[in-house]
């Protein structure tokens, strides 16, 4: 998740896995579910009581509201919320967050006329 992620390009070596499921359950509503699981070694960042290398374990549980062709076709409204929870070897750098996000989607075929893509979506 690097839009939740901290940016510190080379100080850590990370590697994570998710896992998402998503259920449709009306024409206009899908519900989304997900857990990702993150392993962060840092390269030089230590803790300042032992001395040893940093290193952050993240749990991150969430939930997606989508409403797919909300305005025309190509549009869709995704509400998402995580919770982030940081246990790091550095007691000073644990953490636990909320992160509420709402996101306007709108696709498009990159090979056509941008205008005649919106004309053709709002007669539908």
């Amino acid at each position: 998740m690097p839009a939740l992620g901290e940016l510190q390009p080379g100080a850590y070596v990370e590697a994570a896995s998710k896992l998402e499921a998503y259920k449709g359950l009306t024409d206009w509503l899908i519900l989304g579910a997900e857990l990702s699981a993150i392993r962060r070694h840092y390269r030089t960042d230590t803790d300042p009581i032992t001395g040893s290398r940093r290193n952050d374990s993240l749990l991150i549980p969430g939930a997606s509201l989508l409403f797919p062709h909300i305005m025309s076709f190509q549009t869709d409204l995704r509400f998402d919320y995580h919770y982030i929870w940081d246990h790091s070897s550095d007691a000073t750098k644990k953490f636990d967050d909320h992160v509420i996000t709402a996101t306007l989607l709108y696709r498009f075929d990159p090979t056509e006329n941008f205008w005649t893509q919106l004309a053709s979506s709002r007669a539908r």
